[in-house]
């Protein structure tokens, strides 16, 4: 779903003036993957601060924006995914690349694979990224932080 104009202004602005706080003056994109909206930030001089492995600042940062978003109840989207330097996108497009490469492998073997544990986030772009997969499922087992996606034939 679309922001509206002004639910987009509104993140904007908020962006600005949050990284003009921290003496940041980012480029802000706003486009749309599969139809949601994302924000790409680039240009920060401190973005390993963003960046670090458990993404806390990042999510903490995407959090906050979408509450903005929805103040307008207009523009009211789903989740506005924020990003630095196109790190999150690179991320979920080597998750895709992982679940293709999963599915193709059961399907070569007849052997079902279990991947890493990863976080609900991560789990879910796999489980959407083979939804559709022809002769393929998956489901997750275990307990958080040890849960993982489980990928086999289809019965």
């Amino acid at each position: 779903m679309r922001l509206s104009k002004h639910a987009e202004q509104l993140v904007t602005e908020f962006l600005v003036d949050f990284f003009k706080a921290l003496d940041e003056n980012p480029e802000i994109q706003v486009a749309y993957t599969d139809g949601d909206p994302y924000i790409n930030i680039t240009g920060l001089t401190g973005n390993g601060t963003f960046l670090t492995r458990d993404q806390m600042c990042l999510s903490a940062l995407q959090h906050i924006v979408n509450v903005v978003a929805h103040k307008d109840r207009e523009g009211a989207p789903g989740i506005v995914t924020v990003d630095v330097d196109g790190y999150v996108m690179r991320q979920r497009e080597m998750l895709k690349r992982m679940a293709i490469d999963a599915a193709l492998r059961v399907k070569r073997e007849k052997q079902s694979v279990m991947l890493q544990p990863m976080s609900a986030k991560a789990r879910r772009i796999i489980h959407m990224t083979l939804k559709d997969y022809p002769g393929i499922t998956t489901h997750s087992e275990g307990r958080d932080p040890q849960r993982r996606v489980i990928v086999e034939l289809t019965r």
